[in-house]
């Protein structure tokens, strides 16, 4: 029987009464081993058990330490509560993770925010600002990322500027997947879940001891749902279909007392629907438009499942996914003597992607597009933890990666303006538009970092890290199709004979003339990351800490719409100092806060604009904003006031403004004074409260229940404030409630998001004439069994 017997209303009505409805006795929460661990919490299953200043291990400065002794702020969320709040991949976080946002680029690449500071990039190659890492070895790309969560043991995510210890491109934090470890003796478990849209997703692990001084670990999960989006236009057409599989195996060793491996080999696979966009506007200023388009409905705007899209797709894509990414990686640790440990990394990474995109959010040809590409990545790094004595700890090392990438983009366009306008010049709509990239980056770095305990109570660090970048980058548009967008722009420039495959992006030329051929150009720089911190412990469960840090984001080249050479020029990198102070108290054994202010100075903050190009009118290209900077406070705490009730919340306030004089072009062309303006995608407000209170029903089973609501404030797509391109603010309640046996190690759930079927805009941005919004996830609901022997 399927779960759609059970009806939203009757869940919704049954969930609100949960989420208003707590009364403490005794207990646990939503499984044995689910908690939240964190110095940034955020509501979710927790066993209530562990008091709310239990001291969590953390791995945020390359070695083993308390949570609360890090003067960092932290959010560490444990692999079981991350499941539980649905977190299934790198962008859902923001469900779990105040001050953390996830976006989608035209191309459907992921960007991720932290407390504002973010790098929105189309190319496979982009670099995150929120560097991502897995058992501290590097995910260079969003789609390295692909699989991450699968049976972690928790997750930690770093906000501020990482650069000492992990490297450029972590300006706005670094986010690390930590997978669970094998175990000394044999253990198992599995969870099912069953919901809306027939989603199923199924995920297990056994671990145990292959022989002496070796054990091992392996874990599978397998996720498949049913369509969730229709067509508002076309009877009986459904997208959205969900088909992940993902496997890894650990393997460590101890070949003796003082040296240990561990080996991991993990890959997933991604057949999903990519998700259509809805229609909510036209930028009338765009001409010509297809009469078809000019009349074309837009999308219901309470209905987050309804949306339209086009069947035909360049290089014979479909909008279902062929994604994959994989990861071999080794780590040994030697303690070479009683106050030095040696750890080298080693790792070899590579990921594809394959997929149609529907960029405009109706049936009809104006902006669609296929994305197909690949990246590898090699790293490699040795470093040594040196214990001086008593008060001095130092960690010393240097890293090398070599980065490749080569993408192809192919746009079809008959129906949208950028192809109907080559009718001016007796030319029919432009079809298909190829772009080719290709990049290798080759980065070595050494840092190091110093702790110092000055008094019993009073303790410095000192952090430093020198990195050298050097890229190197080739790519073009090419001819192909029926020529008209190379015959008509070539034809413009005086070049003329060229044929489907020859590059069509244009270099001018001493003389004044023009030539068609790839660009090739390449960046070189070098900077040097630091941080200087001090941490004053006046009493025991309190911690205070101020800090001034610096950052670097390397330079950057970007796959684009280049008519010209010089819209593949580099942006050069990024730098942001970053100034904070905070607190982690426990005010009593049942109540912990922690709380941090933050001002970031950035300089040469890289962004995609858009640049005047002659015909097309705007295109996108990479542009520097001189200066900016960003402050703010985030505020969290973790209560047990009474036995079985575990209350958490969080809050975080993000303001950003470009200083000083920066004009740029709109996302609709004109050119403007950003001086003032607010980031794009960042709203002020992020906060988050909920509860988990459990009870016993006999001496073996007990039961739990429990909600959390989830808040974003408003933002913009844009540096401008164009009411266009406003992203209103949102409200999503989630709750569980089930019954579990501790001693058996079952649990069974009943659990419920956006109950209130709330119709949420993740982002509004304008792709040529069309104006398109992405939404989330519609109410789901479901049953979740979950097994540990």
């Amino acid at each position: 029987m399927k779960i759609r017997v059970l009806t939203s209303s009757t869940l919704a009505v049954a969930f609100s009464m949960l989420a208003t409805g707590a009364h403490a006795q005794s207990g646990t929460g939503d499984d044995q081993s689910d908690e939240i661990v964190q110095a940034e919490t955020t509501p979710a299953e927790t066993a209530p058990t562990q008091p709310a200043n239990a001291p969590i291990i953390v791995t945020a400065q390359k070695r083993s330490e308390s949570i609360n002794d890090v003067p960092i702020t932290i959010t560490a969320v444990s692999g079981d509560a991350l499941t539980a709040a649905g977190v299934t991949d790198t962008e859902s976080l923001a469900r779990v993770v105040p001050g953390f946002v996830a976006t989608n680029t035209y191309f459907g690449t992921p960007v991720y925010y932290l407390r504002g500071v973010g790098y929105l990039d189309t190319a496979i190659a982009a670099r995150p600002a929120v560097a991502l890492y897995a058992d501290e070895i590097p995910l260079p790309f969003a789609a390295t990322a692909l699989g991450s969560t699968l049976d972690l043991e928790r997750v930690e995510v770093l906000k501020g500027p990482q650069g000492t210890f992990f490297g450029s491109n972590a300006t706005g934090g670094a986010i690390n997947f930590i997978a669970a470890a094998p175990t000394d003796n044999f253990a198992a478990g599995a969870d099912i879940s069953y919901g809306r849209f027939d989603e199923l997703i199924m995920s297990g692990f056994l671990s145990g001891p292959l022989g002496d001084n070796v054990r091992a670990r392996v874990a599978a999960s397998r996720e498949t749902a049913d369509e969730w989006q229709r067509s508002y236009t076309v009877p009986d057409r459904e997208n959205g279909a969900t088909e992940i599989t993902s496997g890894r195996l650990i393997i460590e060793a101890d070949p003796t007392d003082t040296f240990s491996l561990r080996f991991t080999a993990s890959g997933t696979t991604d057949r999903s629907d990519t998700i259509a966009p809805q229609l909510v506007g036209r930028d009338p200023t765009v001409v010509p438009q297809l009469p078809a388009f000019v009349s074309y409905p837009f999308a219901p705007s309470d209905n987050a499942r309804a949306a339209d899209w086009s069947d035909i797709f360049p290089d014979g894509n479909t909008l279902q996914r062929d994604d994959w990414a994989w990861q071999l990686s080794l780590r040994a640790d030697w303690e070479a003597s009683q106050n030095v440990t040696l750890t080298s990394l080693s790792a070899f990474t590579r990921a594809g992607l394959d997929r149609g995109y529907d960029a405009d959010g109706t049936t009809l040809n104006v902006t669609n597009l296929s994305v197909s590409g690949t990246v590898r990545s090699i790293f490699q790094e040795l470093r040594a933890v040196i214990d001086v004595g008593d008060s001095i700890q130092a960690v010393i090392g240097a890293n090398y990666q070599n980065d490749e990438s080569d993408e192809l983009v192919t746009f079809f366009l008959p129906d949208g303006r950028n192809g109907l306008l080559f009718g001016a010049f007796g030319l029919p709509p432009a079809d298909f538009v190829p772009e080719i990239a290709f990049q290798e980056s080759d980065s070595w770095a050494i840092f190091g970092n110093v702790d110092f305990q000055l008094t019993d109570t009073l303790s410095a660090a000192l952090g430093v890290r020198y990195t050298d970048t050097a890229t190197d980058f080739s790519g073009c548009a090419q001819a192909a199709g029926n020529l008209s967008y190379s015959t008509a722009i070539g034809g413009l420039l005086g070049v003329t004979g060229l044929q489907s495959g020859d590059c069509a992006t244009f270099t001018l030329q001493p003389d004044g003339s023009y030539v068609a051929g790839l660009v090739s150009n390449s960046l070189a720089e070098d900077n040097l990351s630091w941080r200087i911190g001090l941490d004053w412990e006046p009493n025991p469960g309190t911690l205070l800490y101020a800090s001034v840090s610096r950052g670097y984001k390397a330079g950057a080249f970007s796959n684009i719409s280049a008519v010209f050479a010089e819209q593949y020029d580099p942006v050069p990198q990024e730098e942001l100092t970053a100034y904070e102070i905070g607190a982690k108290v426990d005010v009593t054994p049942a109540f912990h806060v922690n709380a941090a202010l933050f001002y970031y100075d950035y300089v040469d903050k890289q962004q995609q604009g858009t640049v005047i190009v002659p015909v097309f009118n705007t295109l996108t290209a990479l542009v520097t904003i001189p200066e900016s900077h960003v402050q703010g406070f985030e505020m969290d705490f973790q209560a047990t006031p009474a036995d079985g009730l575990v209350i958490q919340g969080g809050l975080t306030y993000v303001d950003t403004e470009v200083d000083g004089s920066f004009i740029g072009n709109t996302v609709f062309g004109p050119s403007v004074e950003f001086a003032g303006s607010s980031f794009p995608n960042t709203p002020k407000f992020q906060a988050n409260i909920g509860y988990t209170y459990t009870f016993p029903v006999s001496n073996s089973i007990e039961a739990f229940f429990g909600s959390n609501l989830i808040y974003r404030g408003s933002s913009y797509s844009d540096f401008i404030r164009d009411d266009r391109l406003y992203v209103e603010d949102y409200t999503l309640l989630d709750a569980q409630v089930g019954i579990a046996n501790p001693d058996q190690g079952w649990r069974f759930t009943l659990w419920g998001r956006n109950l209130t079927n709330e119709v949420y805009t993740n982002q509004i941005v304008r792709r040529q004439e069309a104006l398109v919004r992405t939404v989330g996830m519609p109410r789901t609901y479901g049953l979740r069994f979950s097994y540990r022997y």
